[in-house]
């Protein structure tokens, strides 16, 4: 089944019920809450925007978009029914009846369809945008890795520093072949803020016009110049601001005569250091994934129960502990290691506890607490 395939055709049976649409307010619709700004009016084409969180939550996620969507004018379609571990055969029918819903509900602008989604549901944002050509950008949140061949939608990225999905969004970032853009913000794995989402939709606002989807704006594109040029230089350091720079230079190409070059070219020599020290701190991050299944393994099999001392050390909590105290990139990675950890172990507690596994359940709960940083 070719997926959002309503978004395409449906509108032509749009059948306006503006009377009914509750405006202003994020509304729960059953498999999908909904968001129509204040101003909405039937009888003119909105842009859309399909939401999937990770554990279904779609009130919660709209409420995320709402000020960005009452702002720039976008309807937005958070889902109730999508979450992590669904599979895919379940998913692609769930989004249908969602788009189908929405296209009966609200005059859309099948143009500017876009999906976004924090860590498994950005997976399935991307996923969703594959499945069609329908889709004109993706919002990613936190995203686990993905497959970037082929893609034709715009990307825009948001991590965490401390985000264990840190190294898999920037990796998505340099190897997607159209526009995108990758903020990387303070703390860890999250749902972009929305002030930070208000950002991602004045991008994907200024790619419409470079597609021709929508009007150019000259204070919009001269607003968001200014708000990403100071954004750009609030970067940690050379290599951050490099690559802020580097975003400003694809974003405004074609749109406005923007001359940082010159910027760029400063920040490059240390900018290409910190890529290194970046570069080794990713597999110093990356070498304790191994290491965890294996201890992990190794816990859970045993003949006799481990107890929380052996599993510590095996996981070398210790030694991450130490390294997390570090102002650099390494211990950045360190702390991602261990938020990773952390996740891995919670989940690992829930199962124990299911399976009425007690001991090892309160031996995995004991380790949880020494990896608090």
């Amino acid at each position: 089944m070719r997926l959002l395939i309503w978004i395409v055709i449906a509108q032509a049976a749009f059948v306006a019920r503006g009377a009914e649409i509750e405006r202003g307010r994020v509304v729960d619709a059953g498999t999908f809450a909904y968001y129509a700004p204040s101003h909405y009016d039937a009888n003119a084409r909105w842009p859309v925007i399909y939401v999937f969180d990770p554990l279904a939550r779609g009130a919660t996620a709209a409420e995320f978009f709402r000020e960005a969507a009452e702002e720039f004018g976008w309807i937005v379609i958070a889902s109730n029914v999508t979450r992590n571990g669904m599979n895919w055969d379940v998913i692609g029918p769930a989004v249908a009846d969602s788009s189908r819903a929405a296209s009966r509900m609200f005059a859309l602008d099948s143009r500017r369809v876009y999906t976004s989604g924090f860590s498994g549901g950005a997976m399935i944002a991307v996923w969703v945008a594959r499945r069609t050509n329908a889709i004109a950008g993706v919002i990613a949140c936190g995203s686990p890795p993905v497959e970037t061949a082929n893609i034709t939608f715009d990307w825009f990225g948001t991590t965490g520093d401390l985000d264990f999905n840190n190294a898999p969004s920037r990796a998505i970032d340099a190897s997607i072949p159209t526009a995108h853009r990758l903020d990387i913000l303070d703390g860890g794995h999250r749902w972009a803020s929305p002030e930070e989402l208000r950002v991602a939709f004045a991008w994907m606002e200024l790619q419409a016009m470079n597609r021709g989807t929508r009007a150019r704006d000259e204070e919009l594109i001269a607003r968001t110049l200014k708000s990403d040029l100071a954004f750009a230089e609030l970067g940690r350091d050379a290599l951050q601001k490099l690559r802020r720079y580097e975003a400003i230079a694809r974003t405004y190409d074609g749109l406005r005569s923007v001359d940082v070059r010159e910027k760029i070219d400063a920040l490059k020599p240390a900018a290409v250091k910190l890529a290194k020290e970046e570069k080794a701190a990713d597999k110093f991050e990356e070498s304790f994934i191994p290491r965890q299944r294996r201890v992990f393994d190794e816990f859970l099999h045993g003949e006799t129960l481990r107890p929380a001392v052996w599993l510590a050390n095996e996981l070398q909590i210790t030694h991450l502990r130490k390294v997390a105290a570090e102002s650099t990139y390494r211990g950045l990675a360190a702390q991602r290691a261990l938020a990773r950890m952390r996740g891995e172990l919670r989940r690992l507690a829930e199962e124990l506890e299911e399976k009425k596994q007690k001991a090892l359940a309160d031996v995995v709960r004991d380790v949880l607490q020494k990896a608090a940083v």
